[in-house]
């Protein structure tokens, strides 16, 4: 399914799938994130020969969704086998983050809807805690290894902070779990300034700037201020987590 990306796009899955020595599969699909990865497979199944790139093809811009990701492959393979690892969750960590986010929906008066609310927030907070650590270098490395994507990028990162921004909202704030609205606004208030730097534009990183989260944004930027690869954005997936009130809801797994 990579024909209908750019040259290159394919000219990048084909130099990493080279490197890493597993061929990389491209699947489109409709609907869900703008792409993910089968690290999490790989994982559980290093003998595998094949590592998965599902992509949403309705997306103009899934060229840099693609490449995202192939960069993300490349920094978890760059590490050493023992310490290449991915999060998790088992029952006993979501145990931890239910039940901390669940006695502040009820405090908040959620509803019966809580455990389905608390369910998505979850999900959502580790897929930020994850993943955003990494998004900066991943960012740096595509435009020095892939410059033909640098206006997709500035349209993408501009995109994806707007759309956070939205959710600063006083009616957010008053029906969601503190933990989860003030740890996901932290996060994206850490990313819009390196955004804002890294694409020389100041104004992506006001809205945050101006509201509560402006210092505990800039902690979590602190903690994120050089690219040590994989081992580094775990480490500091632990930092971020320690800091917003999220240790224990998670935990590593490693190579079978």
């Amino acid at each position: 399914m990579d024909g209908q990306l750019k040259l290159a796009t394919r000219c990048l899955i084909s130099d990493i799938s080279d490197k890493i020595g597993l061929d990389i599969e491209i699947v489109a699909y409709r609907g869900g994130y703008p792409a993910r990865t089968g690290i999490g497979a790989y994982v559980e199944n290093p003998d595998t020969s094949t590592i998965s790139i599902s992509y949403r093809e309705e997306d103009a811009s899934r060229d840099y969704a693609v490449a995202h990701e192939i960069a993300r492959i490349d920094r978890f393979f760059s590490a050493s086998t023992s310490e290449r690892r991915v999060m998790s969750s088992s029952p006993a960590t979501r145990s931890i983050g239910y039940e901390q986010m669940l006695r502040e929906a009820a405090d908040v008066g959620s509803g019966n809807e809580s455990h389905e609310l608390v369910s998505q927030l979850y999900d959502g907070l580790l897929t930020q805690l994850l993943s955003q650590p990494a998004d900066p270098w991943i960012n740096v490395w595509l435009i020095e290894n892939c410059s033909a994507l640098r206006d997709d990028i500035d349209t993408v990162f501009t995109e994806e902070i707007r759309y956070a921004q939205e959710g600063l909202s006083e009616q957010l704030r008053s029906v969601l779990p503190a933990i989860a609205y003030s740890a996901s606004h932290a996060m994206n208030a850490a990313t819009a300034k390196f955004a804002a730097e890294f694409l020389g534009r100041k104004e992506l990183s006001l809205p945050y700037d101006e509201s509560d989260f402006s210092e505990l944004g800039s902690l979590l930027s602190g903690l994120n201020s050089t690219d040590r690869g994989h081992v580094g954005d775990c480490e500091t997936s632990d930092a971020w987590a320690k800091a917003l009130g999220l240790a224990g809801w998670y935990e590593w797994k490693s190579l079978r």
